[in-house]
């Protein structure tokens, strides 16, 4: 009797295998899903350099929510904001370590690690409205290895960049002419060429990172701001300065960027989610900040700020002091010590597009998809 039961013991076992492995080929699929949904899923720290009140942050809090929702909630990502989690000046370095996953910060306020993005930043007169911007950017990133590159060399992946409104100058007093101009201390967003146009109208740069503008702005450290509408009317600078005019042009705005060890590390699905988010988000952000410029110039015109026209002929004479922004894009490049191949091949790239977008968009009126 005992032999039977030992026999029966065995031919048990061997049913509940053959049962498990029949339930696995006919409800595999089924099995792996729920293993995978039972997965822990991957948290992402995001840290942002600006405060979650600003005008261009709604797009960016709903990518975060595709993400996860895109994701099945595979990734799940926490947002921060500025001061929150770490000073804007730490963001790469935190990055670049793991210590935070994800950014969203200026290149061009660290120039000497990302020379070929933070470029894009600080050529305002290259792009005549915010949509050139952001049509150039994205075949740059498509046709120029280079500048996903330049991430990845301090263990990085680029991900998309934001736009920015058109820059104008917020200021104390009306400014229409390079007389009025002259003298004032100007708050610009870095770059070497911000410097040279301020120098070329006879003014003084100041640079500030965004938290320390309003305090600058109210305590005299500078006369006037330069900054998109809706940034000038987010921060409240309008409750300084009464006057806005001086238009520069539009130039790319900050970049969201993800530690490359992270990234590597993702499944591709995740990845393909990631990427197609962003350029949803992308598509979001120009639209979000095309409505904004509207709505924000309505808005502090109606708390008497007053829009001013520049004189054209004294824009011209600035630019003409300040440089040819291409050529000054490459000498600038070079003395980055920038290889002169990729150099030439991207400004050849960005004069390129740009002559594209003039002549299919701007000239015709017709409106860029964004892609």
């Amino acid at each position: 009797m005992a032999k039977v039961k030992k026999g029966n013991k065995k031919l048990g076992g061997l049913g509940v295998l053959l049962f498990s492995l029949l339930l696995i080929m006919v409800f595999g699929l089924d099995v792996s899903t729920v293993a995978a949904a039972d997965a822990k899923p991957v948290e992402l720290k995001w840290a942002v350099f600006v405060t979650k009140n600003l005008h261009s942050m709604p797009p960016l809090i709903q990518w975060a929510k595709d993400i996860e929702a895109q994701t099945k909630g595979a990734v799940k990502i926490k947002l921060y904001f500025a001061g929150e989690i770490a000073e804007t000046k730490d963001l790469v370095h935190l990055c670049r370590t793991g210590s935070i996953e994800l950014i969203s910060t200026p290149p061009v306020y660290y120039t000497g690690l990302f020379p070929l993005n933070a470029v894009l930043q600080t050529y305002y007169p290259l792009n005549k409205t915010v949509e050139e911007a952001v049509y150039s950017w994205r075949g740059l990133y498509r046709d120029v290895p280079e500048i996903q590159e330049e991430f990845n060399k301090h263990n990085m992946y680029l991900i998309n960049r934001s736009c920015l409104g058109t820059y104008k100058l917020v200021s104390k007093k009306p400014v229409r002419n390079l007389a009025d101009v002259k003298g004032m201390k100007l708050r610009i967003i870095g770059g070497d060429y911000p410097s040279k146009i301020v120098k070329a109208a006879d003014a003084v740069a100041v640079f500030q990172a965004m938290q320390d503008v309003y305090e600058g702005f109210m305590r005299g450290v500078t006369d006037g701001v330069l900054l998109d509408v809706p940034a000038i009317a987010t921060y409240r600078l309008s409750e300084i300065g009464k006057y806005v005019g001086f238009p520069w042009g539009s130039v790319l705005g900050w970049s969201t960027s993800i530690n490359l060890d992270v990234w590597n590390k993702l499944a591709p699905e995740v990845k393909e989610v990631i990427q197609k988010t962003a350029v949803e988000w992308g598509a979001r952000d120009l639209e979000n900040m095309l409505t904004n410029e509207i709505k924000y110039t309505k808005e502090l015109q109606g708390k008497g700020v007053q829009f001013l026209d520049f004189d054209q002929n004294d824009w011209q004479k600035i630019i003409e002091g300040a440089g040819n922004p291409y050529e000054d894009c490459r000498q600038y490049l070079l003395g980055a010590k920038l290889d002169a191949q990729v150099v030439d091949r991207f400004i050849k790239s960005w004069q390129k597009l740009n002559g594209e977008y003039e002549k299919n968009y701007l000239t015709t009126g017709k409106k860029w998809q964004y892609q």
